[in-house]
């Protein structure tokens, strides 16, 4: 199981890993990751481009793991949007 404090480095490196509530997979030649069942961002290693992100709010868990997406993936400009009380 992954913890919070090794997901930052695990999507950098666009490795796979299951957590709590996330996992991160291949998927027909693409990285995709999952908070709970739904794909919240896919990531074209070939192309090194985003393909996917979305941003929209589902839970203050699935906040958290957006806004490590927007770090490592620097979405957003780099600017955090989802804060717990959305």
């Amino acid at each position: 199981m992954t913890k919070y404090s090794e997901m930052r480095s695990n999507l950098d490196n666009c490795q796979t890993f299951n957590g709590n509530s996330v996992t991160a997979v291949f998927e027909d030649g693409l990285y995709k990751v999952y908070s709970y069942q739904t794909c919240i961002f896919t990531y074209d290693i070939g192309k090194q481009e985003t393909v996917q992100f979305d941003n929209s709010y589902y839970s203050n868990t699935t906040s958290k793991i957006q806004n490590i997406l927007i770090e490592v993936y620097k979405l957003n400009d780099g600017k955090k949007t989802r804060t717990n009380d959305q």
